[in-house]
């Protein structure tokens, strides 16, 4: 990815996480949608280049996962970019059938600035520990217990965590729910978090700079991200007591299980020995029925022509040599099945 393209990137991912106001609007003719911050740096190349391959438009807005499907429920955009899927609740304030097509694969990584330090393991107890305010040192003897051998420097802990709701925190709060207790007890899954240590910002490029501009903090955010700024990410321990760090290889192997037909899933804590334990799946949301809101039959098209495009293995592999993982073949296979169920019907 060329430099200026990153820092375009990360300019208007700043200015819509730091509070600037975005007009949301539908355009006649053209493709619009929503989408969430964690998966965004993959839209905003697939989108670019899908444009220019084929001539149509899309405008896309970057937006709060909780903005979003507010939003997404009036029926005035095309698509919603998803990193959580709606609950049952949510489907019910939809009103009508919505699709959850898979169509990226990335990671929850946790990113960290400690001086000295480029590899780290962790486990769910530490994060834990970490959060809830009870590890509050880099050189404590639970972290040193998980990272024999590494000098690590008497050093303050400054944690980093996301504000508004959003599939990241939910996927973190699975997983170490999973595999903590007392993070199940005292926390739960939750699309917002909140904790009495350390210090919440809004969005996933929000939580990258806090962490790329604070000595000795750690947060989550999204593993294209972390890449994009050279910020170190430490290895998680998994169901198998591996410590794996997020990779193509580990997100594929974390996938391998059977899929539920609405593909509303999550693959956190995967019993697979290899398998990095907090994958990120995002999905495009669509309505079934695409005659709603006076959508014509080309734009209807134009959707479909979109949806194919995105999870075409050859744009998968292309787009994830920058971005994250492509997506593993079922996956594919499944999205274009659902794909071919989206329909125009007056």
């Amino acid at each position: 990815m060329k430099k200026t393209s990153i820092i375009g990137i990360l300019v208007v991912l700043m200015l819509c996480e730091c509070g600037q106001e975005c007009n949301f609007s539908r355009h006649a003719g053209v493709l619009t949608g929503l989408g969430d911050t964690f998966p965004q740096i993959f839209y905003d190349i697939v989108i670019p280049r899908y444009m220019s391959e084929t001539g149509n438009k899309i405008v896309y807005y970057e937006t709060t996962s909780g903005e979003g499907n507010r939003i997404f429920y009036d029926k005035i955009f095309d698509f919603l970019v998803a990193d959580a899927f709606l609950t049952d609740n949510e489907l019910i304030e939809c009103e009508a059938d919505v699709l959850h097509i898979p169509c990226s694969l990335g990671a929850v990584v946790l990113a960290f600035n400690v001086q000295g330090v480029e590899r780290l393991n962790l486990n769910s107890s530490v994060i834990t520990a970490i959060y809830m305010g009870k590890i509050t040192n880099w050189n404590d003897s639970a972290i040193a217990k998980i990272n024999p051998g590494m000098n690590l420097p008497n050093q303050p802990i400054y944690p980093v965590y996301r504000s508004d709701g959003n599939g990241a925190s939910y996927l973190l709060s699975d997983f170490l729910s999973q595999t903590c207790h007392e993070w199940k007890k005292k926390t739960g899954v939750r699309k917002t978090l909140k904790f009495d240590v350390g210090f919440a910002v809004r969005g996933n490029i929000s939580v990258a700079t806090a962490i790329k501009n604070c000595t000795g903090s750690i947060g989550y955010i999204s593993m294209d991200l972390a890449s994009l700024l050279d910020l170190p990410v430490a290895a998680i321990q998994n169901s198998s007591g591996n410590f794996v760090y997020a990779s193509r290889q580990s997100l594929q192997s974390a996938t391998q299980k059977e899929f539920p037909d609405d593909m509303r899933i999550v693959f956190t804590n995967s019993k697979n020995d290899d398998a990095y334990p907090i994958p990120c799946l995002s999905w495009i949301l669509v309505y079934r029925n695409q005659a709603y809101n006076h959508h014509t039959m080309n734009e209807y098209q134009s959707l479909i022509s979109f949806l194919n495009y995105i999870v075409s293995p050859e744009v998968q592999i292309r787009a994830s040599k920058l971005t994250d993982s492509p997506l593993p073949l079922p996956l594919i296979e499944k999205a274009q099945t659902m794909i071919q169920s989206v329909k125009w019907e007056e």
